[in-house]
């Protein structure tokens, strides 16, 4: 296979994934960066990019993360130095960051035993490494229960019978007013998708805000996934790792930390949406008939993870008459079923811990690894019966 001689723009934390990622027959000649003024990086020549008229090479590519940034810089090479768009890859802009398409590559579907569906609180909460039985997280941040089950259909379609030894679909609830949320209306919508959620607009033409179409505000933030195929022939893997890394956030919060009350209050006390609950409970019931359709014996675990302990204090009063609800709506959907629900709200020994926090909401990795205990407890308890 030919050779092909690289230069890699950008050495900030997008560089070392694609550097993994390079086949192996590529050569990198060289680096560069908008600022830097350096001659040698890595044990290879460090370049201007004025410099680049003069050099040889097959491709440069462009290892800054976010994509409207590597975009124009894309742009730029174009017009001020001549250089053709052929000959230029922005990394993060072609690559396909779903982050399912990206779990799933790296897996062999028959050896898994459990996914796991919910926002950033199961993303960061529950660690793969450490279950005791072999799971896929495919949490996002803002993934709400119409992307849990789109993401949960193409991974069946995707592998159908190969996923023979799956025996556990895990569905954070996140908190009581889930059946309350709707990402496509919200103004998380765009993120979701860059952070590596489900690509659907679902009810994003009824979302107030934003004031371009779903396919042009993606557009407008550099998100071309479309365009990776041309990454085949130079990379292993075109898929990235899109998201909270919940495997290394060792920071903390501090238990003497001021914590302003007014913004968590007027989180809890959030507006009804009659329509939006009406879907989610039919969306659900579709996905739990879904995964029973296709294999009845699988068992479904509802859960849901505590806040630091202050927010959860704070908010009580105002969580208290969705609390209700979702308690009896949970009740009758597990009765229906034969799921489970494991509800980690009230162990303090996690919410009271303030070194398990990254911030109010989500739990560090040291916090991670302490949930994770709990739920392994749980489940080998389960395994027994």
């Amino acid at each position: 296979m030919t050779t092909l001689k690289l230069i890699l723009y950008g050495i900030g934390r997008g560089l070392d994934l694609v550097e993994k990622r390079i086949k192996k027959e590529h050569e990198i000649v060289g680096y560069m960066d908008s600022d830097s003024r350096i001659s040698i990086f890595r044990g290879k020549p460090f370049y201007r990019a004025a410099a680049l008229p003069a050099l040889c090479f097959d491709y440069i590519v462009i290892t800054v993360q976010g994509r409207k940034t590597a975009l124009e810089i894309y742009q730029m090479i174009i017009a001020k130095y001549g250089i053709t768009e052929e000959h230029i890859i922005p990394f993060y802009v072609y690559a396909d960051c779903a982050r399912y398409r990206v779990r799933l590559k790296a897996c062999k579907p028959e050896t898994i035993r459990g996914l796991i569906f919910g926002n950033s609180h199961a993303e960061c909460g529950y660690l793969e490494e450490d279950l005791c039985v072999p799971f896929l997280n495919m949490a996002v941040s803002s993934q709400d229960i119409y992307f849990n089950y789109q993401t949960f259909q193409s991974c069946i379609f995707q592998y159908g019978t190969r996923w023979e030894s799956l025996s556990y679909i895990v569905i954070d609830m996140y908190d009581y007013y889930y059946l309350n949320c709707d990402t496509s209306l919200s103004g998380y919508m765009i993120n979701y998708i860059l952070w590596g959620g489900y690509l659907d607009e679902h009810n994003f033409k009824y979302n107030h805000n934003y004031a371009k179409p779903f396919g042009e505000e993606l557009s407008d933030r550099a998100y071309m996934p479309q365009r990776a195929s041309r990454l085949r022939f130079l990379f292993d893997d075109d898929g990235v790792r899109a998201g909270i890394r919940a495997d290394d956030r060792w920071r903390h919060i501090d238990r003497y930390d001021f914590i302003e009350l007014e913004p968590i209050i007027k989180e809890a006390v959030i507006n009804r949406y009659e329509n939006t609950i009406k879907e989610n409970k039919k969306l659900l019931r579709m996905f739990l008939d879904e995964i029973k359709r296709f294999r009845s014996d699988i068992q479904i675990i509802f859960t849901l993870i505590p806040r630091y302990i202050e927010m959860e204090r704070a908010t009580k009063l105002f969580m208290r008459p969705w609390e209700e609800e979702f308690h009896d709506i949970m009740n009758r959907i597990c009765k229906a079923y034969g799921a489970v629900f494991w509800n980690y709200k009230n162990r303090e020994d996690i919410s009271g811990n303030h070194t398990f926090y990254y911030d109010i909401a989500h739990l560090n990795t040291t916090g991670a690894r302490a949930l994770t205990s709990l739920f392994n407890e749980d489940l080998k308890k389960w395994e027994k019966k």
